[in-house]
């Protein structure tokens, strides 16, 4: 066969069948190539856990502080947490789970907005009225007619037990469904509630044992507080309690009571940007402070646990310094 022909001949088995199979193999290349996928910053690009991207929340900023710029915080442990990206920014080495005092009552109270309605009215209980003297009391009393939202604002302010333990044993029993049962039922069933709550916020050093503070086997750390307080300040009625500097008011049955936040970042020193939050002492928990302050469109959590001071001023002192130097030492990319 002359060359010509057997060369045109090859060309043309070419352009019949050469581009078809170019043309599968393409298709098998493209069928068995690993999918492209877009992640977001933080996020897995594990196909199976991948968030999907158009309900993910977007972080505008992300927060770092430079811990080689902080002063010494004089205490047992702290943490300073950013709400906004949910990290700890710095916190101190130890951080075990330690006595915690009346920063309890966050929890109690944290629970007690989502089982109990504010403005209803509740009666006072003998148990809840006889907590015991030497501790911090908002002093309500036995059979007193006295609204949810007044208790809250004894429970915080002036760090009531008697009003913590009333809100808890009422919680207790929405909780049972049976606000027949006793007192010691209502209570044992909401310290399960909080320790339930407890696990599911990751508050994984924290175990209650009663809802007041002042057992001090209740233990918790500083970044555990630290993703309470976050959780606290989406809740408009817990915002507005813990912001309060003073109140007056009388009960349902004429019981007057004059009430000034024990929190002094919130009363006295009026710390600019402050939100509020909880107070706590006893000889093993030592002076203890949850505060929240916001600034520039950025909140911070500072904990402080046990004060190298005993002085009546010194969780304040620290959580002020602590604040102060997340606002100025942390800088959101």
């Amino acid at each position: 066969m002359p060359r010509k022909r057997l060369l045109a001949i090859l060309v043309s088995l070419y352009l019949v069948f050469g581009v078809g199979i170019v043309g599968m193999a393409a298709k098998v290349w493209a069928s068995s190539s690993p999918t492209l996928h877009i992640s977001v910053l933080g996020a897995s690009s594990d196909s199976t856990v991948l968030a999907d991207v158009s309900a993910a929340p977007i972080l505008a900023s992300y927060p770092t502080l430079d811990a080689t710029l902080l002063p010494r915080i004089l205490s047992k442990e702290y943490s300073l947490y950013d709400v906004d990206s949910g990290r700890t920014l710095v916190s101190s080495q130890m951080l075990d789970p330690v006595p915690i005092a009346s920063t309890t009552k966050m929890m109690t109270i944290h629970l007690a907005t989502r089982y109990l309605i504010p403005s209803d009215t509740q009666t006072v209980s003998l148990a809840a009225a006889k907590q015991p003297p030497e501790s911090s009391l908002m002093g309500i009393h036995n059979g007193e007619r006295i609204t949810v939202e007044q208790l809250m604002y004894g429970a915080m302010m002036v760090s009531g037990n008697d009003a913590a333990y009333a809100l808890a044993e009422q919680s207790g029993g929405v909780l049972l469904n049976n606000q027949s049962a006793s007192s010691s039922e209502k209570i044992a069933r909401f310290v399960v509630e909080m320790n339930d709550e407890a696990k599911a916020l990751g508050m994984s050093s924290t175990k209650y044992v009663e809802p007041v503070g002042i057992n001090d086997e209740v233990r918790s750390n500083a970044v555990d507080l630290a993703k309470l307080a976050s959780i606290w300040v989406r809740d408009p009625e817990v915002v507005k309690i813990i912001g309060t500097p003073t109140i007056s008011f009388n009960s349902d049955s004429g019981y007057h009571y004059d009430m000034k936040d024990s929190n002094r970042l919130v009363a006295d020193y009026q710390y600019q940007g402050i939100i509020g939050g909880k107070t706590g002492y006893t000889d093993a928990a030592g002076h203890c402070l949850v505060n929240v302050a916001t600034r520039n469109g950025h909140t911070l959590v500072a904990v402080i646990l046990h004060t190298n001071s005993q002085t009546n001023e010194a969780s304040a002192l620290e959580s002020r310094k602590l604040l102060d130097a997340g606002f100025s030492l942390t800088h959101w990319n």
